[in-house]
């Protein structure tokens, strides 16, 4: 079995090659937002792409990654935060919701949304889309093609979309 095999998502797919550069835009882009050497990022993700890119390019920056289940419960996410004190979030933008509940009493700052289609191939990305539909959840802020991070939007992998931790 292939090392790549092991990570079911990425077998077969085009973006592997890919994967060392994505984990450098992406930490160019954490470094931009604010994220730096002892910073604390905490990832909210199913085993993708987004969630081990954004793991690798936090070490590479020198941040402590924690990893949390993405079901939590918006208890279990506010006692996560504030026992890591992390002030950054990458999650799927299905939880947005969950996390911004959270935002008033924890330390997070910037929250970073991302979609697990971006990295299916062409017939699976229509299945998903076909069977969980391409809304935002509620609250969440622009669509699933938007950047709210600003300037930021150039430096980020085309999979992560950012969202102002700021209300």
């Amino acid at each position: 079995m292939s090392r790549h095999d092991r990570l079911g998502f990425f077998r077969n797919h085009p973006y592997v090659p890919q994967f060392g550069e994505e984990i450098k835009q992406c930490a160019n882009a954490l470094a931009a937002l604010g994220l730096k050497g002892g910073d604390r990022i905490t990832i909210s993700m199913p085993t993708s792409p987004q969630g081990i890119i954004c793991f690798y390019a936090a070490n590479k920056l020198g941040a402590v990654a924690s990893m949390i289940h993405p079901l939590s419960t918006v208890k279990e996410i506010e006692f996560y935060l504030n026992k890591s004190k992390s002030r950054f979030v990458l999650t799927l933008d299905a939880f947005y919701g969950r996390f911004k509940e959270v935002q008033a009493c924890t330390d997070l700052q910037t929250l970073i949304l991302t979609r697990i289609p971006d990295y299916l191939d062409l017939i699976k990305k229509i299945g998903f889309n076909l069977t969980k539909g391409r809304k935002n959840s509620p609250g969440a802020p622009g669509s699933h093609g938007s950047l709210v991070a600003g300037s930021y939007e150039r430096s980020l992998p085309r999979s992560f979309q950012g969202a102002d931790g700021y209300g």
